[in-house]
């Protein structure tokens, strides 16, 4: 917990000494974004993993996790957010976020997202959908709920590869990335 916090310290710091022009992208305006806003982390949830990262903490981080010699590039070029909302609801609150899933997928069909992986299984149900420019990836959309209370929403503004979404794991549990990579195998 404590190098958690370091963690997080340390990138907020060196968030705020960036250069004016790495914040200065508002995410929201991009065509990759979609408002999580609705989706309200119960007070009493479990589990929670909540991630918020931007342009700017993102290009820094995209320096420190490539290897330029070997020509690799980071996990974080070309992204521009990642949002991720996982927690465990209960009740109620799982019913209120079938409704929000159906509000975001309607959207997602209605901008021409392309959904790549549906998986729909006993208790579970998970959705990736992507929103492509040409042979690029402009966004990235999962959402994925099941019947004992595990919700995740993930939104990844800019160019992600699925590959990169395992290696990077962004708080999914290990049945909602095994039902991803089944999806994507048989995609």
């Amino acid at each position: 917990m404590r190098s958690t916090l370091l963690i997080i310290i340390a990138a907020v710091l060196v968030a705020a000494v960036l250069p004016v022009s790495a914040q200065d992208v508002d995410v929201k305006k991009l065509p990759g974004y979609i408002d999580l806003s609705k989706i309200t982390i119960p007070v009493d949830a479990e589990d929670v993993t909540e991630i918020d990262l931007g342009p700017g903490l993102l290009k820094m981080m995209s320096r420190f996790t490539g290897d330029e010699e070997d020509g690799e590039e980071s996990v974080f070029s070309g992204v521009f957010s990642i949002r991720v909302k996982s927690f465990e609801a209960k009740g109620d609150q799982l019913a209120e976020i079938k409704v929000i899933m159906d509000e975001i997928e309607a959207k997602l069909r209605k901008d021409k997202w392309e959904q790549l992986v549906r998986v729909k299984q006993e208790n579970q149900y998970t959705t990736v959908s992507m929103l492509l420019e040409g042979e690029r990836t402009i966004g990235t959309m999962i959402m994925s709920i099941d019947d004992d209370g595990e919700v995740l929403f993930a939104n990844i503004v800019g160019n992600f590869s699925m590959e990169k979404i395992a290696e990077f794991g962004l708080g999914l549990n290990d049945s909602t990335l095994k039902s991803l990579r089944e999806g994507w195998d048989a995609y």
